[in-house]
């Protein structure tokens, strides 16, 4: 019965990231952006994420770099939704017998606002790493996993942070952990933004 209910579970969480995906590669969904202070906004996420881990057993190690004024343009729902696909990445491969350890850092770079999210777990190979962001794409560890995902959810997390004019890219030593980079400008012109079809202004 647990085989079964984990079984729906995964099923649902599937349809929910097609349905997600779906919609923002067909640009239907609805951002909402505002303006919002970089560490007040990662206080609140990083707080709510603590708990979750430390039911794990897994550290959450939390730093702002001189970004108590960085402001930046976002829809503050879309980009809790990257931040949570990460950390739910980072935590279905943790490696075994070492204790998790997540890392998150803002940084204040010119006109970028940049966030560097790192774990300490299994890794990633060198010839998968160029490939971790395309959908349904799934490394050899991840097949092998018992805890093997859709392959969706970083795809979902590329196309949020390219709808914020962003960039992400990721590095990792195989073995011994990855680090996911966010660049998002600050204090972008909302006005750039298409929404439904209409500017944000409007």
């Amino acid at each position: 019965m647990q085989t079964i209910a984990n079984k729906v579970n995964d099923m649902d969480k599937l349809i929910d990231e097609l349905t997600i995906y779906s919609k923002l590669d067909t640009n239907r969904v609805p951002y909402s952006f505002s303006r919002i202070n970089l560490k007040d906004y990662f206080d609140d996420c990083c707080e709510e994420i603590r708990v979750d881990l430390e039911a794990q057993d897994i550290d959450l190690v939390y730093q702002c770099h001189n970004v108590d004024e960085v402001y930046i343009y976002a829809d503050v729902e879309q980009l809790k939704r990257v931040i949570n696909n990460i950390i739910s990445n980072s935590v279905k491969y943790m490696k075994e017998g070492r204790k998790g350890r997540i890392e998150i850092n803002l940084y204040d770079e010119g006109d970028y606002a940049h966030i560097i999210m790192t774990d300490n777990g299994m890794g990633i190979g060198t010839s998968d790493l160029p490939h971790i962001f395309d959908r349904f794409y799934r490394t050899d560890e991840s097949r092998n996993s018992k805890q093997g995902g859709s392959g969706i959810g970083l795809a979902i997390v590329r196309k949020i942070i390219e709808d914020h004019k962003g960039k992400i890219w990721a590095e990792s030593v195989e073995g011994e952990g990855t680090t996911m980079h966010i660049c998002l400008r600050k204090d972008i012109d909302t006005s750039k933004y298409i929404m439904q079809g209409e500017t944000k202004n409007e």
